[in-house]
């Protein structure tokens, strides 16, 4: 079953009681109530009588309390330090020339986030605020998906490439969009695939958007250390795979965590065995004796992540035995919590050993490429 079989099936026995319907209900109410205290949308003048006090006032009502707290529910931001609502009250007038095209009727997407949000100090990168405050103006056009990395990833499930929606619609990679053409792209796939299905079609955006995320969200790097640690052992407990240089066809599979590629242990396991157990970055490298394989205790590393699968298509399976390293514990570890000074020079020492046997495996790409999926 691919990907898209895998979501569809979810998405029949998802919320089986209903209790996310009742909570996402609940949410809209409290967004009614927001818009109503902040018309800004049906009554674009009324943003000429905002005040700095209206925008953050701590201990009173006020805008961002909204934002970023009472409408939590909807898309949760990651606030630092209220540093961000502070520059965004003294720079109120540049705040309501942005607040004026985040309510525009005529401005397209892209060109709202595209704004200059920057102007004010934290509210740049990415435009998670601008997203949030203009999706609550428009909850029926787009996801409420704030980060982009997020809307990647999730398309990439709906089997959508969007690299070459990119081409076609704009005419240039789309590592070359902006944030906003990013934006607008992703959840321009989004929602034709959600309005494409039966499955979701007495689903609200947001609905939808808790689907996503409660059925399959992105892993954060704990949680990735913790899925590594157990692949540690099953891969020591592995059968050896067969030895083959030739593209892997990436497999997805469904498990309690959401719909991930399926990892083959013994694929690792023949690398180790192929080190002979040793580091491949310095084989000097002093270890222990494994009490599971009695063997020196070395840990496979997968040099282009697997988390990077869709960047490759499922032709190209990074689960590969050339993009796989036995590296001993404190090197694997380097590339996992050092500086991204740190890892470089082990980066690229990796990078070049089997980069041949990679590339015909068709796992291509530049070292410069690499090294930002480790920064």
């Amino acid at each position: 079953m691919g990907k898209k079989e895998l979501l569809l099936e979810s998405a029949q026995e998802y919320d089986a009681y209903g209790a996310t319907k009742k909570q996402v209900d609940l949410a809209l109410v409290r967004l009614s109530e927001f818009l109503q205290l902040y018309p800004f949308r049906k009554e674009p003048g009324r943003i000429d009588q905002l005040t700095a006090l209206d925008l953050y006032d701590p201990g009173k009502k006020y805008f961002f309390d909204w934002i970023e707290h009472k409408l939590k529910a909807l898309a949760h931001l990651k606030i630092g330090s209220d540093l961000i609502w502070r520059n965004a009250r003294e720079n109120i007038e540049t705040f309501k020339h942005l607040l004026r095209m985040a309510v525009s009727e005529s401005m397209p997407l892209s060109e709202k986030i595209d704004a200059n949000w920057e102007d004010i100090k934290f509210f740049g990168g990415d435009k998670n605020v601008a997203k949030k405050i203009i999706w609550c103006y428009f909850p029926d056009d787009f996801l409420p998906i704030l980060k982009t990395e997020d809307l990647e990833h999730f398309v990439y499930l709906f089997e959508v490439d969007y690299r070459k929606e990119a081409q076609s619609i704009y005419h240039k990679e789309y590592a070359a969009l902006s944030v906003g053409e990013k934006y607008q792209l992703l959840n321009a796939i989004a929602c034709s695939f959600k309005n494409g299905h039966s499955q979701f079609n007495d689903w609200n955006n947001l609905y939808f958007n808790s689907f996503l995320y409660k059925t399959n969200s992105p892993r954060d790097i704990e949680e990735e250390e913790v899925e590594d640690m157990q692949q540690q052992r099953r891969i020591r407990k592995a059968k050896l795979a067969p030895a083959s240089d030739l593209p892997r066809k990436a497999k997805w599979i469904k498990t309690t965590a959401g719909i991930k590629m399926k990892v083959e242990p013994g694929i690792a396991k023949l690398r180790l065995e192929r080190a002979d157990y040793t580091c491949e970055n310095d084989p000097t490298h002093k270890s222990f004796l494994s009490a599971t394989m009695r063997k020196p205790y070395v840990e496979a590393h997968h040099l282009v992540p697997l988390k990077a699968q869709k960047d490759f298509g499922d032709d190209n399976c990074l689960d590969h035995q050339n993009n796989i390293f036995a590296l001993c514990a404190n090197c694997h570890r380097l590339l996992h919590h050092a500086v991204g000074d740190e890892k470089r020079p082990l980066l690229q020492k990796l990078y070049d050993t089997r980069r041949n046997k990679r590339e015909k495996a068709g796992i291509k790409l530049t070292f410069d490429q690499l090294f930002e999926y480790y920064r």
